[in-house]
């Protein structure tokens, strides 16, 4: 299967990528840094894509152009010390909200199942 894995450049993308290739499935790994693109090609995905989860249209744009047959959210922003104070979290935070508003949007389509569903 084809998967898409939004964030596989960060602490919990990189155990989804390892899991996803030893399983043979066809990873495409979204990340924000060329660093954790070379990262996720070394884990063994077939192709990585550096974007930005807060910019919609990188993230449509990534899809649009890999047709995935599934779509996983690992996106984080985890400092690499961890987080010490409740302000180390403010970036994963808005990724998990505008990110992950992003993503359900260009996934979707950004259309809404109808009320006859």
């Amino acid at each position: 299967m084809r998967v898409f894995v939004a964030g596989a450049g960060g602490a919990l993308g990189t155990q989804v990528v390892r899991a996803l290739v030893a399983d043979r499935h066809e990873v495409i790994g979204f990340t924000r840094s060329t660093a954790h693109a070379e990262l996720v090609q070394h884990l063994g995905a077939s192709r990585s894509i550096t974007g930005d989860a807060l910019d919609p249209s990188s993230i449509r744009a990534a899809l649009e152009s890999t047709r995935p047959e599934a779509v996983l959210h690992a996106l984080t922003a985890i400092p690499r010390r961890g987080p010490w104070r409740a302000s180390d979290l403010k970036q994963t935070n808005e990724l998990r909200t505008r990110g992950t508003k992003h993503l359900l949007d260009a996934t979707i389509g950004g259309r809404r199942p109808s009320a006859d569903c």
